[in-house]
């Protein structure tokens, strides 16, 4: 499922490792990922997700990791492979703890509350 607006934006995004611009790379592959999100293409925003992730962790973001842990929870409830979701959801956690973002920390409680109910484990 590719867009004109998935074109533009893939070439954007070379654009941007043309000119060695290490943020816009950064903007523009997490929002690759939500944009595959909301299509509900959810191997690209596996993918997307993933290689956000890789970056952040490079660039000692962990926030911003923290964030893309909660993405990639949330894609997997889609695919309903809950265990996985809540081992990413968790390690989002501890990320959020790392840096003190009582944000991301809420969002991830939350999706760790919609895993379980899914999985029946409401205990």
């Amino acid at each position: 499922m590719i867009s004109l607006l998935s074109l533009d934006l893939l070439e954007l995004l070379s654009t941007s490792v043309d000119i060695n611009d290490l943020s816009l790379f950064k903007i523009i592959v997490e929002y690759l990922g939500d944009l595959a999100y909301e299509m509900n293409d959810m191997p690209a925003a596996v993918f997307f997700y993933n290689e956000s992730k890789t970056i952040y962790s490079c660039t000692s973001e962990h926030s911003k990791k923290a964030r893309m842990l909660l993405c990639l929870g949330r894609c997997a409830r889609k695919c309903m492979v809950l265990n996985q979701g809540s081992k990413l959801l968790r390690k989002g956690l501890e990320y959020a703890w790392l840096v003190n973002d009582q944000d991301i920390e809420l969002e991830i409680y939350d999706e760790m509350g919609r895993n379980y109910y899914l999985e029946g484990n409401i205990d």
